[in-house]
């Protein structure tokens, strides 16, 4: 399903600036700028969805290989929270992190599983499909989180 939004239907139906315009904040990685990387411009951005909320924007498309369930990956990610605050990054540690599909949030998997080697997406996962209502660290309870992942190998 695609979705197309404009910055004032975003504002509307309460997106997140970051999700609509690529503000820093959520899409900071390896010194690029966000707005360089953007495929769409900013007034109109093509939002696709997956499962149970999970949203994607497309920064760059790849052509490798896709995950399955049991297999580990090699990323870089950016998380952060819709105020903007970032929670994790594997960007801001300059290293790639590695760890096994399944053993990610759920909405975390449903991106990887969709996604091809050199892909790089703007993912949003509503909090059923993150920490819920426990939280984790940082990231309070019924929080949606905004990641920035790029699929660097599948392993």
């Amino acid at each position: 399903m695609r979705i197309f939004f404009t910055a004032a239907v975003a504002s509307l139906l309460l997106i997140p600036a970051s999700v609509v315009a690529g503000s820093n904040a959520a899409g900071v990685q390896s010194g690029e700028n966000v707005a360089q990387t953007q495929s769409q411009p900013a007034e109109k951005q093509v939002v696709e969805e997956l499962e149970n909320g999970v949203t994607y924007e497309v920064i760059n498309s790849g052509s490798g290989k896709t995950p399955t369930p049991g297999d580990r990956v090699e990323v870089h990610y950016h998380g952060t929270l819709l105020s903007g605050e970032v929670f994790d990054s594997s960007v801001e540690r300059g290293k790639t992190s590695t760890f096994d599909v399944s053993r990610v949030i759920p909405g975390f998997s449903m991106a990887l599983l969709k996604m091809k080697e050199g892909d790089k997406w703007r993912v949003t996962i509503p909090s059923g499909q993150a920490y819920g209502k426990q939280g984790a660290g940082k990231i309070g309870p019924d929080e949606t989180l905004i990641f920035v992942i790029e699929l660097i190998k599948v392993l």
